[in-house]
């Protein structure tokens, strides 16, 4: 299949980029990064209307949209959790069925609660399946729990953060339950998507084992010989604090919405999703212990 493939340059991108690459695909790329200014590559300032995408969509058989940020502000201009989660994804499921593309594959978040990102990614899933419903568009979501691997900025920093030994964590993170999933095994899951028959309800994204991120944390320090660590409290007016550091700065991926987003578990209801899975790219996954952070 001939994939355009959108957000190509980030940690999932990339993986998934090798993997279509892998299995015999044709993949295309916007050309330049979101928050890029204006240029002669895609303007994301016009990304919430479908003629913006119909040029990128010529002749090819899917797309997989898989950008998003933490961060409503970037280079001076604010508003990007809406216009990257709900407008950009509706606009180009919209000129999917224009352009004659029947496959669209969108990379949402499995997380519920009132963040604003959680929020305009539930808007961005909602938007997608109503132009499905409407016009027979083949689309799937897919809704990851916290994705580890090599190249990922989170996964770099808890790789970091458990060869300390003392841990000073806020009680959202010491209580949040997720369900990791290696990158490895999300990006081959994406790619069977394009052949998989549409499904009624989004893929959780999904890891075999669900527990508190300390304990991974404590998981991994063991893998490596290493005795537990200590964990702290962080008390809360100083979690604020650093995570409204976060905001402002690109290298860490603490943030207030990484606080807001901690405050509900990452891992899905269904205990048969990790099997879902691994049917749909025929091998069992992964642990997400298993390979480098």
């Amino acid at each position: 299949m001939r994939v355009l493939l959108l957000g190509a340059g980030g940690f999932l991108g990339r993986h998934t980029a090798r993997a279509l690459a892998a299995q015999g695909h044709t993949v295309s790329t916007l050309g330049n990064t979101v928050g890029s200014g204006l240029g002669t590559g895609f303007e994301w300032a016009e990304a919430h209307r479908a003629k913006t995408w119909l040029p990128w969509l010529l002749g090819l058989d899917a797309a997989i949209y898989l950008p998003g940020t933490l961060r409503d502000r970037m280079r001076g201009i604010g508003g990007w959790l809406e216009r990257l989660h709900h407008h950009a994804p509706a606009a180009l499921a919209e000129a999917c069925v224009l352009a004659g593309v029947p496959r669209l594959t969108h990379v949402s978040v499995l997380c519920q609660g009132p963040s604003a990102y959680a929020r305009s990614k539930r808007e961005g899933d909602a938007a997608i399946q109503a132009v499905a419903q409407r016009t027979g568009l083949q689309a799937h979501i897919v809704q990851p729990s916290l994705v580890l691997g090599q190249g990922g900025i989170t996964s770099r920093q808890l790789e970091q953060l458990s060869h300390l030994p003392l841990w000073p964590l806020p009680a959202v993170m010491q209580r949040c339950l997720v369900q990791p999933l290696r990158v490895e095994d999300l990006a081959d899951v994406l790619v069977a998507t394009l052949r998989a028959a549409p499904t009624a309800t989004p893929w959780h994204a999904v890891g075999p084992e669900t527990a508190p991120l300390p304990q991974w944390l404590q998981r991994r320090r063991a893998q490596r010989g290493q005795g537990p660590a200590r964990v702290l409290t962080l008390p809360a007016a100083l979690a604020a604090a650093t995570a409204a550091w976060g905001d402002h700065v690109r290298f860490t991926s603490w943030s207030r919405e990484t606080w807001a987003l901690m405050a509900h578990d990452s891992a899905s209801p269904d205990p048969s999703a990790p099997d879902r899975l691994a049917t749909l790219i025929g091998r069992p996954l992964q642990s997400a212990l298993e390979g480098p952070w």
